[in-house]
């Protein structure tokens, strides 16, 4: 599964896309199959997954909300999201109107709250723990549990959005291969903005 480096993109910011944005266009495009126009929740919207899917659902047309920390607000913003939830201040569910389609990538009572936001007929996808098949028949929604796509067309498909500039990687640091620790250490606090790049050699 190879697709060529977008040209304008460095290595690094290349490095970053392929996972997060095979699980994102699985999520959306795939599975949920959003439509122009439809209103999509993105949890962990600051994420590795969750910024890649934000600009991937603007691309596509969306509506988007997003939740995250206080100092992620704006950044949130940046990449086109159209409400930000701040879950220190607020719950997600008690500010947001119906969505059609929610994206989880936290799982939990996170996802099990995000149920009471999908629309009757709406669609929640994950990437963590599989949904609870009793909240979707309450809520009468669709869910899915989201297994990573590997088809090097989509991941041609992606490259272009990066080369049209419709998605931009977003990198919380790049280390040297011999700082691999320090990258477990700041991916394990769940607060890295996008993802964090091993650089193997220059």
């Amino acid at each position: 599964m190879v697709a060529k480096k977008p040209s304008n993109l460095s290595f690094e910011e290349a490095a970053s896309g392929p996972l997060v944005g095979l699980t994102a266009w699985t999520s959306l495009i795939d599975i949920t199959d959003i439509k122009e126009g439809e209103r999509v929740l993105i949890q962990a919207g600051a994420g590795g997954v969750g910024s890649f899917a934000i600009q991937l659902a603007k691309a596509y047309g969306c509506w988007v909300a997003t939740t995250g920390s206080g100092k992620n607000v704006d950044f949130l913003k940046e990449l086109g999201a159209d409400q930000v939830i701040n879950y220190e201040e607020e719950a997600f569910e008690d500010v947001l109107s119906p969505v059609d389609v929610v994206l989880d990538t936290l799982g939990g009572e996170v996802q099990d709250r995000s149920f009471k936001v999908l629309k009757e007929g709406g669609r929640l996808a994950s990437t963590t723990t599989a949904p609870d098949d009793q909240l979707a028949e309450k809520y009468n929604v669709k869910t899915y549990q989201v297994s990573m796509g590997r088809d090097g067309k989509v991941l041609a498909k992606i490259a272009d959005l990066f080369e049209q500039e419709k998605i931009k990687p977003v990198v919380e640091k790049v280390l040297e291969l011999s700082e691999v620790q320090e990258g477990h250490r700041i991916s394990e606090t769940g607060h890295a903005k996008g993802k964090i790049v091993l650089k193997v050699q220059d």
